[in-house]
């Protein structure tokens, strides 16, 4: 029996319950035994039914907001004074095991009956119907199969058990007949919807259709297992995604990295630009992303994109990288540093810090800063001690090649001349042998073309000079040109004029139709073999020539003295200016021709000493081939050195010719140079010169009355006195000297005569150009005359 109330704290409505099932719903269902009020409750919300010893209760309405004890629930066991929660209702269940009022029967339905009801009822017929209903009731199974047990009655007792009794006769005490009552009720067909209702003790018996519960260790043992499995394929399946995730994670952190490395290595060539050119950011800020946006688009090639995009406060556009910049007080030194941002990605997949140190010009990767860090708090990092520990920290990292930035056929410019790799090991992880930085070494390489090709200043060759001297300190330095082998072969010739005591090598790219880097090449020997000489111990190798290694090693000082291939220059009288061009260019030519004939003189100085210490037996051939082969090795160079001097007499034709005979002679070309002048004479020209005409010439020069007509005289005298129409040197010479005197004067005349044609008349800039040609085309040279001439000429500019 049970006690249900509703809101037990409030207005409180009991009613109590002798019943197997108890069904809980909405007041206008004919369903419910117990009426809940509200919108939300259903006709049937939840059931209670008796199982056993145990009161169970159902959510049929599988409402989630119905709970048992504060707690939502499907199907479990309700206990005494449990408290069910349906909607805003409080339901208070309690099992009682008598009546409240024990002189108060109820119906059926758990109602209690009045006095009027109970006073009502006819006793008598209540008996009858319960003895009806006893005889209505099937006999027993046992009864049935054992009717001999049942005691035997006489056909007289069965008719007088029909025939009412005897008034006076005593009645037998009544005994009803035993009625067979299963052991068990019989269990109501469980609704399946239910099923998911079950407690986790407890399943349906299919066969016997009604609950059994099952052994509790048994069941723990299976949900044991049941878990364990579950948390294992858990295991499993998070493994495998976290594994798909880290892959994927490290194939995009490797992609990042190429891209910051690639980034940094432009960041590093726009600064060592800033540096040779001493240029110097706003606040030395080296990271500023104009300062290195305007100096890298003096190195890297033009078509080409970079990664070197930052903001203001150094921090990588696309990627989760920061940029920091150190510099030495002198700006010799810098230190760039591209460092992850801190992030959760970068806590679960560590990235590495990618290092550029001006000293090595290297790209390292670094797993620990601590160290690094700890050294840059130094107020002076990159001097003295500290900057020694920060170079062996930053080698101690992982070097991280060229080669590894290289993009979809190397377009991008990264991957250096296989034969780099050969001949100096190391130098193709350098980041400015980088093809993709050609600009910074072609500007270089067209200057020293240019002033190899036309006439130059000793000035234009100083620059040059120490241009080339910063570069030098680059080791192992590839210098590109994008014009091809020829202009690459051209290169190489005006360095060794110009600055042949450095050593440089020489490459050339070549660019696809979208100007993008295709290839790149470095410029052997093999190339061209008039032009190794930048070395000058090893201008030809021979283990490529397949010749044999001719070495010095005689060592009688007579034959050394007699074969001494020394220069001599510093030992001339003649004063002439070492870095001008020409001398340059003449030095070269005689070179050349002493590192021609060099090998062949030691082969035939190694074979006089051993002839001198042995008797050789082939000693007379051997000689005779050496000197055949020194004798047409000589006559070659000669041929050629004849030709280049001619050359040079054309290009340096504004020259006086005493100046070039100064400079002959200073370069102990003195011997060739008759040859060479013949040479050039052997061109007929339309008429040979005597005095008259010369004379006439001066005249003119000297009646010009304008600036214009001073220009055409001196330039048509010019070139009458030339060697092609003046064979005589001497003569020729003194010429010169006098054109250059008569025009002197003119000049003198014209600017500083008070009585000059030009004292009442403006000079504009067509006459300063008609002055500068009238200096030209009398060959003055002298760089303060010609600067006198002119400041004169402004500054009586400048007065009209």
């Amino acid at each position: 029996m049970i006690k249900l109330t509703l809101n037990p704290e409030m207005e409180a409505r009991s009613h109590t319950f002798d019943k197997q099932e108890v069904i809980l719903g909405s007041g206008d269902s004919t369903l419910a035994d117990f009426a809940i009020p509200g919108d939300t409750v259903q006709s049937m919300h939840v059931k209670i039914i008796k199982e056993e010893s145990r009161f169970v209760v159902i959510n049929v309405a599988n409402d989630p907001f119905t709970s048992l004890k504060g707690l939502p629930f499907g199907k479990k066991t309700i206990n005494n004074h449990d408290t069910l929660e349906i909607g805003n209702h409080t339901i208070l269940f309690e099992i009682s095991t008598t009546p409240e009022d024990s002189s108060t029967p109820t119906d059926p339905d758990g109602d209690q009956f009045t006095k009027e009801e109970l006073a009502s009822i006819d006793i008598d017929a209540l008996v009858k119907e319960v003895e009806d209903f006893e005889h209505q009731l099937p006999t027993p199974p046992d009864e049935a199969q054992a009717p001999s047990e049942l005691p035997k009655q006489s056909p007289s007792e069965e008719t007088s058990s029909d025939a009412p009794p005897e008034k006076n006769q005593p009645q037998p005490p009544f005994e009803a007949e035993p009625l067979s009552i299963p052991s068990k009720e019989t269990p109501k067909p469980k609704m399946y919807y239910l099923q998911d209702f079950d407690d986790e003790t407890e399943t349906w018996n299919q066969d016997t259709e009604g609950f059994q519960i099952q052994d509790p260790k048994k069941t723990a043992i299976e949900n044991w297992k049941m878990i364990i499995g579950l948390i294992v394929a858990i295991i499993i399946l998070s493994g495998i995604i976290c594994s798909g995730v880290y892959f994927r994670a490290s194939g995009k952190n490797s992609q990042e990295e190429k891209k910051i490395a690639a980034g940094i290595t432009d960041i590093a060539m726009a600064i060592t630009h800033a540096q040779l050119n001493h240029i110097t950011p706003n606040k030395l800020n080296w990271s500023d992303p104009d300062f290195i946006r305007n100096n890298l688009a003096q190195v890297l090639a033009p078509n080409l994109h970079t990664q070197a995009q930052i903001d203001t406060k150094g921090q990588f556009h696309k990627y989760p990288y920061i940029l920091r910049v150190y510099t030495s007080d002198d700006l010799s030194r810098f230190l760039i540093i591209a460092q992850p941002a801190p992030n959760l990605l970068q806590w679960l997949i560590h990235k590495k810090t990618i290092v550029i140190d001006s000293t090595a010009m290297e790209m390292r990767k670094i797993t620990d800063l601590k160290e690094l860090n700890r050294l840059l708090t130094n107020p002076t990092p990159l001097e003295g001690n500290s900057g020694l520990e920060i170079s062996r920290t930053i080698k101690e990292g992982k070097l991280m090649p060229l080669d590894s930035l290289a993009g979809n056929k190397n377009h991008w410019g990264f991957i250096s001349p296989k034969t780099l790799g050969y001949i100096r090991p190391g130098a193709e992880n350098y980041i400015y042998n980088a093809p993709r930085f050609y600009p910074f070494g072609e500007t270089l390489l067209n200057r020293a073309i240019n002033l190899h090709m036309n006439p130059s200043s000793s000035e234009d060759v100083s620059e040059l000079q120490e241009d080339m001297s910063e570069i030098s300190k680059f080791p192992d330095i590839v210098l590109y040109t994008s014009l091809g082998l020829q202009n690459a072969i051209d290169a190489q010739k005006a360095l060794t004029t110009f600055t042949p005591n450095s050593k440089f090598l020489v490459g050339y790219v070549k660019l696809n139709p979208k100007g993008y880097v295709a290839s790149s090449h470095l410029l052997m020997h093999e190339d061209n073999a008039e032009i190794s000489m930048l070395e000058s111990d090893a201008l030809f190798p021979h283990h490529l020539s397949g010749k044999p290694l001719r070495t010095n090693s005689f060592e009688t000082d007579d034959f050394e003295q007699l074969f001494s291939f020394e220069n001599t220059d510093h030992d001339s009288d003649i004063s002439v200016e070492r870095n001008h061009p020409l001398y340059l260019q003449l030095h070269a030519v005689a070179t050349e021709r002493l590192h021609a004939l060099k090998p062949i003189s030691n082969e035939i100085i190694t074979l006089l000493q051993k002839q001198h210490n042995e008797i050789l037996p082939d000693f007379e051939t051997n000689i005779q081939d050496l000197v055949h082969e020194y004798i047409q090795t000589g006559h070659e160079q000669r041929t050629k050195m004849i030709e280049e001097l001619a050359n040079l007499y054309l290009e340096y034709s504004d020259m006086p010719l005493e100046e070039f005979m100064q400079f002959i002679s200073a370069t102990k070309l003195t011997p060739l140079i008759d040859e060479a002048l013949e040479e050039h004479n052997r061109t007929p020209e339309t008429m040979t010169l005597d005095e008259n005409q010369i004379e006439e010439q001066f005249q003119k020069i000297h009646s010009a009355q304008t600036l214009a007509n001073l220009n055409d005289n001196t330039q048509e005298t010019a070139k009458m006195l030339s060697l092609g129409k003046l064979s005589d040197t001497e003569n020729l010479i003194n010429y010169q000297i006098l054109l250059h005197n008569k025009v002197l004067d003119k000049l003198s005349q014209f600017l500083l005569s008070p009585n000059t044609p030009y004292a009442h008349n403006n000079f504009n800039n067509q006459d300063r150009t008609t002055l500068i040609q009238v200096l030209k085309n009398s060959w003055v040279t002298d760089h303060d005359e010609y600067k006198y001439f002119l400041s004169e000429f402004d500054h009586r500019r400048k007065e009209g």
